[in-house]
């Protein structure tokens, strides 16, 4: 008797071999002897996202802001993966792991934040968001008027007149120092004098103290300011001096950011 299986029975049962049969419940094993569960190619198709911070944000220095990135996979969809590797072009000491944290070590500059993931299969995503900058609240330049008034004395009394002319001042990216001028025409007993000002100053939390010298052609007085700056983009002071001789000069400076560069012209 044969003991090989007729060949309709071998395709309808299957025959007893020396070799073992692939059950669906195994798991297959590669040439290089590592279990392939498929989750590679859960990442094909990946893509990465920096949800926060947006090109352009302005972000208050030394305050703590929110960093945000998510994978999703080829459906659109967010997947569990957080080893998120964050850096940035200015603060060569900034490196961040997550895929959402908040910080508040972020140094001042205008930044271009890069995000970096390499998944499980291999592949490697990037996201950067440009023109991320970070300075002090208080930073930025400021233009507005100054307004001087100067007294002297004709005939034995006072005689004032004041003048009204342009001002502008920068205040650096960490807020603590600003620079600035302003002038304005005073008509005094028929002449005409052109007063320039210099301004030199710094900042402790929005009170401004130093100096504003005024130039009157002939002679240079240095004159005390003291001001306030808010955050919301608003300068404010006065200064004054005597002039021994000639005249008393008081003013006041009255100027809002009009942008928030901070390199000083």
């Amino acid at each position: 008797m044969r003991t090989l299986c007729p060949i309709l029975l071998s395709i309808l049962l299957g025959c007893t071999s020396s070799s073992a049969t692939l059950k669906s419940t195994d798991v297959a094993v590669d040439e290089t002897g590592l279990e392939d569960t498929g989750e590679a190619f859960d990442w094909e198709g990946a893509t990465l996202e920096v949800l926060s911070p947006a090109s352009a944000e302005f972000i208050p220095w030394k305050e703590e802001s929110r960093y945000e990135a998510v994978v999703y996979d080829a459906d659109g969809n967010p997947m569990d993966f957080d080893e998120i590797q964050w850096n940035s072009n200015v603060d060569e000491n900034w490196a961040q792991t997550g895929g959402v944290f908040a910080d508040d070590t972020l140094d001042v500059g205008l930044h271009t934040i890069t995000a970096t993931a390499v998944l499980p299969n291999g592949n490697r995503l990037v996201y950067a968001v440009g023109g991320v900058r970070v300075q002090s609240p208080y930073a930025g330049t400021f233009a507005g008027t100054v307004i001087v008034d100067a007294t002297t004395e004709v005939d034995g009394s006072d005689f004032t007149v004041g003048c009204a002319g342009a001002a502008t001042l920068v205040v650096d990216a960490r807020g603590e120092a600003a620079e600035g001028e302003a002038s304005c025409i005073l008509s005094l007993q028929g002449q005409s004098i052109e007063t320039f000002y210099v301004l030199d100053l710094a900042n402790t939390e929005g009170v401004l103290a130093g100096s504003a010298a005024v130039d009157l052609g002939f002679w240079e007085v240095p004159m005390a300011f003291n001001g306030e700056a808010s955050t919301d983009g608003k300068v404010t002071g006065n200064f004054e001096a005597a002039v021994p001789g000639f005249m008393d000069i008081a003013g006041e400076l009255d100027v809002t950011r009009v942008s928030l560069d901070t390199v000083y012209p």
